[in-house]
């Protein structure tokens, strides 16, 4: 059997054109794809942190709300790898996109892996990093990059977060963690090879 490829993507809408290109190169080499989505909570909430799925329901935890969303989203994107002929699987994995990527494509071993990047460049890359830059640097498989398409908001929040771009369920688990007191300080040492 053929390895896979990785389809990571983020459900913004330019998980879509990802989605096309991934399709076009799996039927191409005759494989599968595993769509993969990672889930990260926003620093201070909690899988268990209790958040509303809809104005006046109960509160469910965080992290069943976006699983039940993921879950909701993956055929969307099945089906469209469906009309290029292409056969998939859904992933949802949880933690800090890159090091999940990773860490999935080692347990998948895929022919490659297809991701979509900004293309940020000088102080947003500095301050935000890339996900696509370390997954190319630290994959074993090959990395497909596809520069998707700029907004003026990209600038501001990375597509995981870009408020434009998020789900009823993922506004919801954000607004748990806004006026929580946190402070997350990262610092890339560009001399650090690792």
């Amino acid at each position: 059997m053929t390895a896979p490829v990785l389809l990571a993507i983020d459900f913004s809408p330019c998980s879509h054109l990802v989605t096309r290109e991934a399709g076009s190169l799996a039927r191409a080499l005759g494989a599968d794809v595993v769509i993969l989505h990672v889930a990260e909570l926003p620093e201070g909430v909690t899988p268990d942190t209790p958040v509303p799925p809809a104005e006046g329901a109960p509160p469910v935890p965080a992290a069943a709300l976006l699983t039940a969303d993921a879950e909701a989203r993956f055929p969307i994107y099945a089906h469209a790898l469906e009309r290029l002929g292409v056969a998939s699987s859904p992933r949802l994995a949880w933690g800090e996109a890159a090091d999940t990527i990773l860490a999935v494509a080692r347990e998948v071993s895929p022919r490659l892996i297809v991701m979509g990047t900004h293309g940020r460049t000088g102080l947003p890359l500095a301050l935000m990093g890339s996900i696509a830059e370390h997954v190319v640097a630290r994959a074993d498989a090959p990395v497909v990059t596809l520069r998707t398409h700029w907004r003026s908001d990209c600038d501001d929040a990375t597509c995981g977060l870009c408020e434009a771009d998020l789900s009823p369920a993922q506004r919801r688990v954000l607004d748990a963690a806004r006026g929580l007191d946190v402070i997350k300080l990262s610092y890339a040492d560009p001399a650090d090879d690792g």
